[in-house]
């Protein structure tokens, strides 16, 4: 087990075994500072041990989480001498450990994103805050993205995280593109808070509507076909892609 690098106090008694969030935290709470006494619903695209739970639910004491994982790992995390080699089958009773505390402000839903999140717009959730951090596959980055734009209130913040995740993997198996391609899709739609490993957003008032916003709803498992996109959007997902090609 390892303790998060800073910020201990946010995490005492808590349990473990990657630390890829706390570095994050003293420009959070920078950003965050003029809201961290809201009444807010937070979304969270990937938890893996919950670590970035327990700061959201910490900083704002009166917010609410819905954490949104498989509990499986992405290809990364079950490829035997990767880095981010992790063993997954004690993942989720971490995080279920770490998060119990926060009681009723915790709702998780376990399951692939390109189901539950269709399902929370069909129920008429939104959210204050969205963290992406999921699965690393650039199409996946991009659905992402793209389904919980549709739930992010006016004015919300999204964080888009591993913009700049392992250079040179191919762009395909890597954020950057996704994110790319997401947002030239809502240009014009949002304030640019912070660039580097994470890009930062806020949502701004428009009556511009997200293409395609609706393709997601009846099939979502459909918009992933042998690693390709199969949506409306995907010409930005495929320049984007070729854009980053050579590198």
């Amino acid at each position: 087990m390892i303790e998060p690098t800073m910020h201990h106090d946010y995490f005492a008694e808590k349990s473990f075994s990657h630390d890829w969030t706390s570095t994050h935290i003293p420009k959070w709470q920078r950003l965050f500072k003029a809201i961290k006494n809201r009444d807010l619903e937070i979304l969270e695209i990937g938890s893996f041990e919950g670590l970035s739970a327990v700061f959201f639910l910490s900083f704002f004491k009166r917010s609410k989480i819905c954490c949104v994982d498989t509990f499986a790992g992405s290809k990364e995390h079950v490829t035997s001498g990767s880095e981010y080699e992790a063993d997954m089958s004690s993942v989720e009773s971490r995080f279920d450990k770490n998060l119990a505390p926060f009681g009723s402000r915790l709702e998780k839903l376990k399951g692939l994103s390109i189901e539950i999140l269709p399902k929370l717009r069909r129920e008429g959730r939104t959210f204050g805050l969205v963290y992406v951090d999921g699965d690393h596959q650039a199409a996946s980055s991009f659905a992402d993205a793209s389904l919980a734009w549709q739930i992010l209130e006016t004015g919300g913040i999204m964080i888009l995280d591993d913009y700049v995740w392992m250079p040179d993997r191919p762009a395909a198996d890597r954020p950057q593109a996704g994110i790319d391609a997401f947002l030239g899709s809502i240009e014009g739609q949002f304030e640019e808070l912070r660039r580097g490993y994470q890009i930062i957003i806020r949502k701004t008032p428009s009556q511009a509507r997200l293409a395609g916003s609706d393709l997601f709803g009846s099939r979502p498992q459909e918009i992933m076909t042998g690693g390709a996109v199969e949506l409306t959007l995907a010409g930005r997902l495929r320049a984007a892609l070729k854009k980053f090609g050579k590198r």
